[in-house]
């Protein structure tokens, strides 16, 4: 009787080896999905903290040095270099004080580095006094030049909206600018920012101390070392908490207290200017109100006789004055 095949039976003969390799490797790339990318979530966390750390590090610095800044825009530093002549005749002095006060010991004519008689502004980004004077200064130096380059800052004390001179850039035929930001937009630590070259510390150890001030402060102008502005034309508050943008647009009001302070500052800086400038450029020293406010002027030692006291000496009638400066960020 044959004997039947059980049906569970191997075959003989050589047997097949299945393709085992394949289905370990589906079982691996199903295990390596199933697994979390631990590796690269590290890594991805790694960088977001030090991008953090980095913004923050830069920030403080950027707040620190000063330079927390934004370039003006054109729109506003066009309004703001510009003002019709119609708005400075109409405002004249602007009902602001003159302020000048005349050196004792009638120092040379301060040159700037082009040979021209410079105008020379030292402030401190975070002084609310100066954020008023910067304002006046621009309009100013407009009528004889070209601002191209100027950035908006608020003023960490007194948060008014101003334009910082730190890398300002200007052109002039008749005057030389040069600005010092002494110290940079923090009130608490005021970090340095800008060092005053010897030439500029004497100038500030001689004038920016007694008698001709109370104490050392921003902001100080010198024109030429001919005229001196301890302090503001006017007062900063009328600032108030306006921008830029609304600063600029108030300058073509001659109702707003804005544009009194500001242009009738600017007004007397350039009657002070013309005079160093043998009154060119003509269609700006000519026009009134300029030689009605050159006539205002305090006379210069050169035109005193040599006993004569200089005019305008100290700052008590100045009643916007200058904010303190202190020695640990000479």
């Amino acid at each position: 009787m044959a004997k039947t095949k059980k049906a569970n039976q191997p075959t003989k003969g050589p047997v097949q080896q299945q393709p085992r390799r394949p289905v370990q490797q589906g079982k691996n790339r199903r295990r390596a999905q199933k697994r979390p990318p631990w590796a690269l979530i590290t890594i991805i966390g790694i960088l977001v903290v030090v991008v953090a750390v980095v913004g923050i590090f830069v920030a403080i610095s950027r707040n620190a040095s000063g330079s927390a800044s934004t370039p003006t825009e054109p729109e506003v530093l066009d309004k703001i270099s510009h003002v019709s002549p119609e708005m400075f005749k109409e405002i004249g002095d602007g009902g602001v004080s003159m302020g000048f006060f005349t050196p004792r010991d009638n120092p040379p004519l301060l040159k700037g580095p082009n040979g021209k008689p410079e105008f020379f502004f030292y402030s401190a980004e975070f002084c609310p006094i100066c954020a008023a004077q910067r304002w006046a200064t621009v309009v100013a130096l407009s009528r004889f030049g070209t601002f191209t380059q100027l950035h908006d800052i608020v003023s960490d004390e007194g948060k008014y909206a101003t334009l910082s001179f730190y890398q300002h850039k200007y052109s002039s035929q008749y005057i030389d600018f040069v600005s010092l930001e002494e110290v940079g937009n923090n009130a608490i630590s005021r970090p340095p920012l800008e060092k005053a070259t010897p030439e500029q510390q004497k100038l500030l150890d001689t004038y920016n101390a007694p008698p001709y001030v109370d104490a050392p402060g921003y902001p100080l102008t010198s024109i030429g070392n001919r005229y001196f502005l301890s302090g503001s034309n006017y007062s900063s508050t009328v600032l108030g908490t306006l921008n830029q943008k609304e600063i600029a647009q108030h300058l073509s009001d001659p109702h707003s207290d804005v544009a009194k302070g500001i242009i009738g500052s600017a007004n007397y800086l350039t009657a002070a200017i013309c005079t160093l400038t043998d009154n060119q450029p003509a269609n700006v020293c000519k026009a009134d109100p300029i030689p009605a406010l050159q006539a205002k002027l305090p006379a210069t030692v050169a035109l005193q006789s040599p006993e004569a006291p200089a005019q305008h000496l100290g700052i008590a009638s100045m009643p916007y004055l200058t904010t303190t400066r202190r020695d640990d960020v000479a």
